[in-house]
């Protein structure tokens, strides 16, 4: 498309060539769209990942919360936390992997 100007100080009018700058906003949205339609999937697995996670962080605290308030006795907090990391480590069947406590470091 081509629009006129008006013209300045007595000059002939000129015409700005827009077909430039709207094939670049043209092209840009529609790279914007694909990447939009690509990342969406992988951001929206991801959420329901986190959730899982956030569900399971508030699990272990509540029980962690539980046993503190409600066993007959006092028990250490490290020794629910360290016994916690070796019941993850654990579940994960894996020989290679362990944790190390704070002492056997």
């Amino acid at each position: 498309m081509n629009f006129p100007l008006l013209p300045e100080n007595g000059r002939e009018s000129r015409k700005i060539n827009f077909r430039l700058p709207v094939l670049w906003i043209s092209l840009t949205v529609a790279f914007s769209l694909i990447l939009i339609a690509i990342a969406a999937p992988k951001v929206s697995a991801q959420n329901s990942a986190d959730q899982n996670s956030a569900r399971y962080t508030s699990m272990i605290q509540n029980v962690f919360d539980f046993i503190q308030k409600h066993y007959v006795e006092e028990v250490d907090p490290q020794k629910l936390y360290e016994g916690a990391m070796n019941g993850m480590f654990n579940a994960l069947g894996d020989p290679y992997s362990t944790f190390l406590a704070e002492k056997d470091m």
